[in-house]
């Protein structure tokens, strides 16, 4: 239920209220993740960051950064723009990564 505001005389306008005041506090909290995130930029992300914050990682590569994956401090994968990986597909002896069926 919307917190009771005196100045809205109806119920639907208490209830506009309180949805407003909701998505304020949502956009707050979006600015507070991307100074959290602006603040480490570091080229190494965890797996714990990378499950929390996955679209501001991609984003980053997307942006052309190349990011190192780490599972307990020990790199385990990389995450690099498209055009990097499209660079080591031309000079890799394999050729174009294949997809591998999950089973």
């Amino acid at each position: 239920m919307a917190p009771f505001d005196p100045q809205a005389k109806t119920h639907s306008e208490r209830k506009f209220r309180g949805m407003r005041k909701a998505t304020e506090d949502r956009a707050q909290a979006s600015k507070k993740l991307a100074k959290l995130l602006a603040a480490d930029r570091s080229d190494h992300v965890s797996t714990v960051e990378l499950r929390e914050n996955s679209a501001a990682v991609v984003s980053r590569a997307a942006l052309g950064e190349r990011l190192v994956v780490t599972r307990n401090k020990k790199p385990i994968a990389a995450i690099v723009p498209i055009a990097d990986l499209q660079s080591l597909e031309k000079t890799s002896r394999r050729g174009p990564t294949e997809r591998r069926k999950l089973s």
